[in-house]
């Protein structure tokens, strides 16, 4: 069973479910805490909802599960760089060349 624990930014936790999150916004003015879980879904909880989790302070993992670099793993942004030469600019031309 988790316990009460002030919301700190950058720290993570583990809720009574096994979801691990880490604190990335504190607003004190709308008295709310938002989190992102490993896998990269964010959530935005109030105050009063934060101290009702019964949570856990964890390390960060290890792995974070939250692809963050368009290019990894052959993503979609990578597969467009490698298939459209549009991407580089020494095929540009010249923007004048089409003007006579």
């Amino acid at each position: 069973m988790g316990g009460v624990y002030e919301p700190q930014m950058g720290a993570w936790y583990e809720d009574e479910a096994g979801n691990l999150f880490q604190v990335v916004v504190i607003d004190i003015e709308d008295r709310s805490v938002e989190i992102q879980y490993q896998g990269g879904s964010m959530e935005e909880l109030d105050f009063a909802a934060w101290y009702e989790l019964g949570l856990m302070p964890r390390q960060e993992p290890e792995e974070l599960g939250i692809d963050d670099d368009p290019y990894a793993y052959g993503g979609q942004v990578a597969g467009m760089m490698e298939d459209d030469d549009a991407f580089l600019a020494h095929d540009w031309g010249s923007p004048l060349e089409h003007f006579e």
